[in-house]
């Protein structure tokens, strides 16, 4: 049998042009999602006036976008499945017919389409279904390029901080395209070309190139590792109900805030819409700067485990910071819109990162489980955040997010000490060896 080595510098071994162009085609495809996602907020008025769509009916879209996107992310999910199944069976035959590369290309073609309907819609019920098409195609999407980038590329830590922050580069640029474009006077359809032009070019990028599967750089995965892996099985599963709760909560909060920051300054503290808007750009400039940092710092000396934990901490300690100040008050929202969203942006594409290190490439499903409690958390915790809003109880806005920061250092700890418990077994063993 073929030796492999799965050391850490296996792992993490100079990715190769090849690498290089496949991380930036996935990376193209977070910019695409957040840029998709985040046209909603500015574009909502120019929708009202040309489609007649109303508040009510707009938000709930926004929800019927959300479930599309936990479909998305399962329908992928049972790809994947379905397709390790088949290699499997046919270890030396042909590929599945819908395999993750395919899918890939089945859900840029849903973005595309989305964005052309949007692009084109003249009643609510065409809006309704472009983000219902786009909540399908970002939930596969999201999840393919995390997955086949775990699966097929080197500098797993790094890749998945480099997705994470391209995500969030789309989410701030497409606003203030669509916003000066506007302003300009250009209409909505005319403006929505050039994100659509950005999409088929992916798409036909997609279709150009091979599967990451069949490049040659694909052998030096886990794909062989069998023994390693059932080594870390359970170890992995407990890892994944961690980051599962952790996941759950913390990026279900992102969302919230996300959505909620701009609506509770002018609610609460009667502030115009220039402060609004410039809390919701602190918001993001601050997971922007999170997240680079997460890339400068990834693949270095410090672990994902260790970056994961600080940070859940640091969240803990302005959750608490925020709270006697946010009913006096806007200073407890600038504080989580600054100091909590820093230290919240590393969670997410070190949490994935996390999983790959401990359980390899055959992670698919368990990183599928982990954003699928996350988006869960995504839906859930706007809807309980305009609850409070609707009811009128403020003060329980900094709670929700002291709670759940606090939810995810009690679940997270056990997995610490488990972690510290493991670091301490191997450096015994390793002095017993060296005594022999």
């Amino acid at each position: 049998m073929q030796e492999h080595d799965y050391s850490p510098e296996h792992r993490n071994r100079k990715m190769s042009k090849a690498e290089r162009g496949y991380a930036i085609l996935f990376g193209m495809v977070n910019v695409v999602n957040g840029g998709l996602v985040a046209l909603i907020g500015p574009a909502s008025e120019e929708l009202m006036a040309t489609t007649g769509i109303d508040d009510a009916q707009l938000g709930d879209a926004v929800m019927l976008r959300g479930l599309a996107k936990l479909g998305g992310l399962l329908l992928f999910g049972c790809i994947e499945a379905r397709n390790a199944k088949y290699d499997r069976a046919h270890p030396q035959g042909s590929q599945c017919i819908v395999g993750p590369w395919k899918a890939m290309q089945v859900a840029l073609l849903l973005l595309l389409l989305s964005v052309l309907i949007l692009s084109l819609s003249t009643s609510p019920g065409h809006v309704t279904a472009a983000l219902i098409m786009q909540g399908v195609g970002y939930g596969m999407t999201d999840t393919g390029a995390v997955a086949l980038a775990n699966s097929h590329l080197s500098q797993k830590q790094l890749v998945q901080s480099a997705l994470a922050l391209s995500y969030c580069v789309g989410a701030s640029l497409s606003p203030l395209f669509l916003a000066a474009s506007l302003s300009a006077g250009v209409s909505l359809g005319t403006s929505l070309c050039m994100p659509m032009g950005i999409v088929a070019t992916l798409l036909v990028g997609f279709i150009l190139a091979k599967s990451p599967g069949d490049m040659e750089f694909d052998a030096n995965s886990y794909d062989d590792a069998g023994a390693v892996q059932q080594t870390h099985s359970n170890r992995g599963l407990r890892l994944t109900i961690t980051l599962c709760t952790i996941y759950f909560c913390l990026v279900g909060c992102e969302q919230g805030l996300g959505f909620a920051a701009s609506i509770y300054a002018e609610q609460r503290f009667g502030r115009d819409n220039e402060t609004a808007s410039l809390i919701s750009s602190l918001l993001w400039a601050s997971m922007f700067i999170g997240r680079a940092l997460c890339l400068c710092f990834a693949g270095s000396r410090i672990s994902p485990w260790l970056m994961l934990i600080v940070s859940v901490l640091c969240c803990v300690i302005a959750a608490l910071f925020s709270c006697p100040l946010y009913g006096e008050s806007i200073t407890g929202l600038w504080i989580l819109c600054s100091a909590w969203t820093f230290f919240i942006a590393p969670i997410y594409p070190t949490g994935l990162a996390l999983v790959s290190q401990e359980v390899g490439s055959k992670s698919t499903s368990l990183l599928v489980a982990i954003m699928l409690c996350g988006s869960a958390g995504e839906m859930i915790y706007p809807a309980f955040i305009g609850w409070f809003f609707e009811e009128r109880m403020f003060e329980m806005f900094p709670v929700l997010f002291t709670v759940s920061s606090c939810t995810a250092l009690i679940v997270f700890s056990p997995w610490m000490l488990y972690q510290k418990r493991c670091s301490c077994t191997r450096v015994s063993n390793s002095t017993a060896d060296d005594g022999l």
